[in-house]
């Protein structure tokens, strides 16, 4: 379990999850919520990464003209939407190497 890498801050923040009475000492316990909570900010991360490709496709589909949109939208064609779906998804591969500790957090 110790292959991965925590922050102070999420150490101490596991530390103050345990229950009452949990001794410093008891390493398993820590890495337990350790792993937890890290399991929970990959999957929170990836969240907002499909946001972001969601958001990417559809500024996409404006663009283009493609369904749901009929290409008579206010958009379509227009470089300031290309540019919101590439800024998507530069966002989602941005939040994506936080996960995998590619950018400074």
């Amino acid at each position: 379990m110790s292959d991965l890498r925590f922050t102070p801050e999420e150490f101490d923040r596991a530390c103050s999850l345990l229950p009452e009475g949990t001794m410093w000492g008891d390493s398993l316990n820590v890495e337990i919520v350790l792993h937890i909570a890290q399991a929970s900010r990959r999957a929170a991360l990836e969240e907002a990464a499909k946001a972001c490709d969601d958001l990417e496709v559809d500024r996409w589909n404006l663009y283009k003209g493609r369904s749901p949109y009929n290409g008579a939208e206010d958009g379509r064609a227009n470089s300031y939407v290309e540019g919101e779906s590439d800024g998507a998804g530069e966002c989602a591969a941005a939040i994506r190497a936080l996960v995998d500790g590619g950018i400074n957090e």
